[in-house]
């Protein structure tokens, strides 16, 4: 799964943006949001509107069906899987609803058969008891575009932007700490994923792969290399 990302803040962000989406910056309709962000909060997106322009704005993060009678969050799908892709109504969404998610990071909870592995560590002489979490990284670009797929909900003059991330069975070094990750998007495919014109749902399905382990590099954020053991034993 994915239930945390990030977001950091470059001053030089239209230049790598470019370099590494292949697309000019695109027109931000709402300010971008920073930093760590969560499911059932706004994120920023990136996708084509209606008049086919490349536009940045911010969604919720947990997708809410366009045939839904009310704005109802109760249901999680902040994470779409691959698998799930087929089902009639995510098939119109991969064909006409698909967004990427800008990322500086994203991060996972180990797990093990299932269950989320917890580690101590002192802080402030004392012990302290939490999920070990890791944070992966682009090994050579300081962004990537996580893939997914957006709905727009409206009822009387309200009209809500939501989205999900899609996610699949992981890479090598993902999958030592998890059983999904999140799709990223390798730079070549960015323009396509984004292309409207792009209807064809079995192309699309199969563009749907876990990212090469050598691109990814991982960090330790809790309890982190302090204690100099290996987590994997």
């Amino acid at each position: 799964m994915c239930g945390r990302i990030k977001l950091d803040f470059f001053p030089e962000l239209e230049r790598i943006f470019q370099n590494i989406f292949g697309i000019h910056f695109p027109t931000i309709v709402h300010p971008p949001i920073l930093g760590e962000m969560l499911p059932y909060r706004e994120i920023t997106t990136i996708h084509r509107n209606q008049y086919n322009r490349v536009i940045a704005m911010s969604m919720f993060w947990n997708l809410v069906p366009s045939y839904a009678p009310k704005f109802d969050t109760k249901r999680n799908w902040f994470n779409m899987r691959k698998e799930s892709l087929l089902q009639p109504y995510n098939r119109h969404l991969i064909i006409n609803r698909r967004c990427i998610i800008p990322v500086s990071s994203f991060f996972e909870n180990k797990k093990i058969n299932g269950k989320p592995f917890y580690e101590s560590n002192k802080i402030n002489g004392r012990s302290v008891k939490k999920k070990v979490t890791y944070e992966f990284k682009n090994k050579d670009n300081k962004l990537m575009a996580l893939g997914g797929v957006f709905s727009v909900w409206k009822k009387d003059k309200e009209t809500r932007f939501t989205c999900s991330i899609i996610t699949m069975d992981p890479n090598s070094i993902v999958g030592e700490v998890h059983d999904r990750m999140p799709f990223i998007l390798p730079k070549e495919n960015i323009k396509i994923w984004l292309d409207s014109a792009l209807t064809d749902l079995q192309t699309l399905f199969r563009l749907v792969q876990p990212y090469p382990s050598e691109q990814l590099i991982r960090v330790n954020v809790w309890p982190g290399d302090v204690q100099n053991k290996n987590l994997f034993d």
